[in-house]
């Protein structure tokens, strides 16, 4: 409650409410401005973190294997090549749920037929496929990377 005025959120019911959403639209009303706002804080940050990886030679932390101009050029490559993985991504389980809905899931009246349906899965399964991929990077990073850590075992060194 504290952030609804701070956001701007306003709903057809007027004012700032407990509910997510008015009630018998089915939908969020957000303030123009607000998402612009957010939106353009969002791309000065990514331009912020291309500058100091540019412009500050000791930005990155110690026993980094990339300089900054490397790291710069990892990040770029790595986000213009998201979008099209993304897109890849929810285009196969689109398919692979359909037919699974069409045949193993017939016997539920084909659940993923609706659109809305379909597009609220290929969203999800975007979400599952980037956390899947983020907890994998993890514990590659965490036990296999370099031997792991030191302090995951010897728990003493922690304080």
């Amino acid at each position: 409650r504290l952030l609804c005025p701070l956001l701007s959120l306003r709903f057809s019911l007027g004012g700032c409410s407990g509910a997510a959403m008015p009630k018998g639209t089915g939908r969020i009303v957000i303030d123009p401005f607000t998402n612009g706002l957010l939106t353009t804080l969002f791309g000065l940050e990514v331009v912020a973190v291309f500058a100091v990886l540019l412009a500050l030679p000791g930005a990155l932390p110690a026993g980094c294997p990339l300089t900054g101009p490397q790291a710069f050029a990892a990040l770029a490559v790595t986000c213009l090549a998201l979008f099209p993985l993304i897109g890849l991504v929810k285009l196969i389980a689109g398919h692979a749920c359909a037919l699974l809905s069409r045949t193993a899931l017939a016997h539920l009246g084909d659940p993923v037929a609706k659109v809305k349906t379909r597009n609220k899965l290929r969203d999800q399964s975007w979400q599952l496929t980037i956390h899947s991929a983020m907890t994998a990077l993890e514990a590659y990073i965490l036990f296999v990377d370099g031997g792991g850590e030191h302090w995951l075992d010897d728990y003493p060194s922690l304080w």
